[in-house]
This record gives structure tokens, sequence and C-alpha cells, in this order.
């Protein structure tokens, strides 16, 4: 389960947030996450709550966007989003391969006091 890793290093970034800005409550944290990133919610919820127990991080509620996986077709240069796994470009037909968008994994915003 590598939600918990991703957990270690949330709680990283809020801790040293937190300290810089004086909060001792956080209240919001609202995460982008691409899809590739196969995360499952349920788990880095399941996650989260166990690891920011005792932390400025103990209330505060996830809010995860997901990011749609988004590739550049190399002939053609069209991107499309791919909901499954065959990457083949709707608009020419040729392999697709280069992502656009999709292996976010990033922390956007906070809140707290």
């Amino acid at each position: 389960m590598h939600e918990f890793g991703i957990v270690d290093g949330i709680l990283s970034i809020v801790k040293e947030t937190a300290i810089a800005n004086s909060l001792s409550n956080v209240s919001s944290i609202k995460l982008r996450i691409g899809e590739m990133r196969q995360i499952a919610s349920e788990m880095l919820l399941f996650a989260f709550e166990i690891a920011a127990k005792e932390t400025v991080a103990e209330d505060a509620k996830l809010d995860i966007e997901y990011v749609p996986v988004r590739l550049r077709c190399r002939s053609c240069q069209s991107e499309s989003e791919i909901k499954d796994s065959r990457f083949i470009c709707p608009s020419c037909g040729n392999m697709i391969g280069d992502v656009v968008a999709g292996k976010e994994l990033q922390m956007i915003s906070l809140e707290g006091e």
C-alpha cells in the first residue's frame, strides 16, 4: 500500500506549512492526483485518518481532485483522454504515447487557523 507513503509526504508538507504560517489546526487539504498514480481513494483516506492522529491535520478533510489520463499522439499531435488501456489515437488510428496529464500528485491548498 503506497498510500501510507503518500500520506507521510502530505503530512510532512502540512507540518512545514503549518509551522511557517503559525497554524495550530488544519481543516482542509486539497489534492490533485492523476489517475495513472493508481491511488485508491478509500485507502488514501484510511491511511490519512490513521497517520494524521495527534497532528495539526487530525481533523482535516481531504478534498481529492482526480485528473484523467490524457495522451498526445506522436503522429498527428492530437490529445485524447484515455479511459481504458488502449492507447490508439481516435483521430488517426496510430499508437499514442506522450502523457500530458494524469501523473500529477500535488497538494493544491490547505486551510487552517
